[in-house]
């Protein structure tokens, strides 16, 4: 029990550490992160040609930009 706690731990670190966190991010880091990603999400959807919708439900979908609710 104790080994998968240190294990886990140890996980934590190392995938906080990929994303540029030397300890447990502050709630202003987070949000600075996650402004972040959605700009380069943004980038990488325009050098596709594509565009994120939202519908009702709260699922994302790959829009063509040249199409009318087309779907790629």
């Amino acid at each position: 029990m104790q080994d998968a706690f240190f294990a886990n731990l140890i996980n934590r670190q190392r995938e906080l550490r990929a994303h540029g966190f030397d300890s447990e991010p502050t709630e202003e880091e987070l949000v600075d992160y996650a402004l972040g990603l959605d700009d380069k999400l943004a980038v990488l959807c325009e050098s596709f040609g594509v565009r994120l919708v939202q519908n009702a439900r709260g699922n994302w979908t790959v829009i063509v930009n040249d199409a009318k609710g087309e779907k790629w």
